[in-house]
């Protein structure tokens, strides 16, 4: 008469599975025990280069068999799987879910503003640039100002024997003439302005 097997168990991790078996009596020969013997086999993992092991507990009739089986080297990256198909089309990401929105940054309305730029000398207002400002896309089918500088890069006034200039990051400096006197001489005065004798003066010469 084979094994009976007459209960198995499996663990919710898959790491441990358990069985149970009745030996059946002997037909024949000497009298068996009066209560045949059962066993529980248990098979659980263990780490990864670890000893196998296996060991019996428990006293006749139940008796307990362990297996401990080491748990294998992780193993090769395996090849790269055929392309799946394509996704469907994305959403807009804007508000209006317009295909057509513009990308941010887009410039609508280029220079919608522009002011003057004044730098106030002793002797009045200088126009050292401008302040411009494009209505530009957002990104979200709206809209946003963006305001930049245009510096008039250069001389752009004189005042009291000083002539005034702007960088290009639109910082106004300030020399000396070169004449040592309340005037620049002839030569000597910024850009748009003129010697008459006495000072700079703006305008052409008559």
């Amino acid at each position: 008469m084979p094994l009976r097997k007459y209960s198995a168990a499996r663990s919710e991790d898959d790491t441990t599975h358990s069985e149970g078996f009745v030996i059946p009596k002997k037909r024949g020969g000497e009298t068996p025990p009066s209560e045949a013997p059962s066993f529980t086999i248990s098979v659980s993992t263990g780490a990864a280069g670890s000893e196998a092991s296996a060991y019996i507990t428990g006293t006749h009739p139940d008796w307990h068999i362990s297996l401990v089986i080491p748990r294998g080297d992780k193993g090769d990256t395996g090849n790269t799987g055929p392309q799946g198909p394509q996704g469907p089309a994305g959403v807009c990401n804007c508000d209006c879910c317009d295909p057509d929105c513009p990308p941010a940054g887009t410039v609508i309305t280029p220079q919608l503003i522009r002011e003057d730029i004044y730098y106030n000398s002793d002797c009045g207002p200088m126009t050292k640039g401008y302040r411009l400002v494009d209505i530009v896309a957002d990104g979200n089918c709206g809209q946003q100002e963006y305001e930049y500088f245009q510096w008039n890069v250069g001389d752009i006034g004189y005042c009291g024997g000083y002539i005034y200039s702007v960088d290009n990051s639109g910082n106004v400096t300030s020399r000396p003439d070169g004449s040592g006197n309340t005037g620049g001489g002839s030569g000597q005065c910024a850009e748009g302005y003129y010697w008459n004798g006495t000072e700079c003066v703006p305008n052409s010469p008559p």
